[in-house]
């Protein structure tokens, strides 16, 4: 949370049509869907109205707290911890649980061999590396979705692109080889290959089938994802005819970086000397298709920021929506993302996070036994 949004905590995203809002998460679309008529975003804004904090959308969005301060929002969840005079312990870890089904208890062994008794359990771990850290849920009966690093960048290896370190096209798309889903927004070169909100997005919806594979994998970037392939066509046979004598990479008709269009046209095999008029079919075919299909080979992937989140967790499937209690075993909840629910960058884990942890609460608190 404190490092979120750049510091500035990236509280929740402004779309309130809970459909909507439910499928930006490439994890849990259909359960958010029921769950988030129960505690929305709308209710997290009004809850954090009546704590004295207002927040503001950005264009595209991304809703923060008006100070731009993630301690903001810290502060406040730690005032009312205090004021609720909830007990938080830093350096205990839970070794162990045992249900008592007889007492209709849960017994926690901790590592400073303490031994907790409650009633009612709520894990909410956050989202868990490896599968065998999930041992204790396993345990209990649950079956656990592989664990799998999710919002990612694509590492590019060889590949004299990432010389253009730095240059952002606002409107492209991204399609991985095998992969049925292909992702539109803004892709940023770097010195490793290639992130950006559309990259970013992909890495997401394709979680799970990149480590399958290894994050070894093809993908396409079209760098012209406003234009059809008929138009381009059609731009640069305009281009053709009235910039007759003019060199290729001085006509640059498109709304990309100059550096980008010459590096494509290098790509393509065309030497920077050749004129639009000199252009064979050939060659005025393989730029169309390099600008609209541009290939690449990624080897290996890189985190996002500091902003990590995990694909995985606990099977949705055994998790009653109504409750967020398990259908396993009783008066056992989960919450955030311990659950194989994830989002796309912009608030969406946070609200998930807010949403299942809010549902899981007030259902514990309901009913003791």
């Amino acid at each position: 949370m404190k490092i979120s949004g750049g510091g500035r905590c990236n509280v929740t995203h402004a779309c309130f049509d809970n459909k909507k809002l439910a499928s930006f998460y490439p994890r849990g679309e259909t359960f958010l869907k029921k769950v988030f008529y129960q505690f929305n975003n709308q209710d997290l804004i009004n809850w954090f109205i009546n704590e004295g904090i207002k927040l503001y959308a950005q264009s595209d969005n991304r809703m923060f707290p008006e100070s731009n301060d993630s301690q903001t929002i810290i502060d406040c969840l730690i005032s009312e911890q205090q004021r609720l005079g909830i007990e938080v312990s830093l350096t205990t870890e839970v070794l162990k649980v045992q249900v008592d089904e007889e007492l209709n208890m849960f017994k926690l062994t901790t590592n400073d061999k303490n031994l907790l008794q409650c009633d009612k359990l709520i894990v909410t771990t956050g989202g868990i590396s490896s599968k065998e850290k999930f041992n204790l849920m396993k345990t209990m009966g649950h079956n656990i979705i592989q664990p799998v690093p999710s919002l990612f960048t694509f590492k590019v290896a060889g590949s004299q692109i990432t010389q253009l370190q730095g240059l952002t096209v606002k409107h492209a798309s991204i399609k991985i080889e095998g992969f049925n889903y292909r992702s539109s927004g803004a892709v940023l070169i770097t010195h490793w290959g290639f992130s950006g909100p559309a990259v970013i997005k992909l890495s997401s919806f394709a979680a799970q089938y990149l480590a399958r594979e290894e994050y070894n994998f093809n993908f396409r970037i079209n760098w012209l994802a406003n234009y059809s392939e008929l138009e381009v066509k059609e731009v640069m046979l305009k281009q053709s005819q009235t910039l007759v004598n003019v060199k290729i990479v001085n006509g640059n008709p498109f709304e990309i970086p100059s550096r980008l269009f010459k590096f494509l046209i290098s790509k393509c095999g065309i030497d920077h000397d050749k004129k639009y008029n000199e252009l064979s079919k050939k060659e005025f075919n393989k730029i169309i298709h390099v600008f609209c299909n541009d290939s690449y080979i990624a080897q290996g992937k890189a985190t996002f920021k500091e902003e990590f989140v995990t694909c995985g967790g606990i099977d949705l499937k055994e998790i009653d929506y109504k409750t967020m209690q398990s259908k396993k075993v009783k008066n056992l909840y989960f919450a955030g993302e311990v659950l194989n629910i994830d989002g796309i960058t912009g608030g969406f884990n946070f609200q998930a996070a807010y949403t299942t942890g809010y549902i899981a609460g007030t259902s514990a608190a309901r009913i003791i036994g």
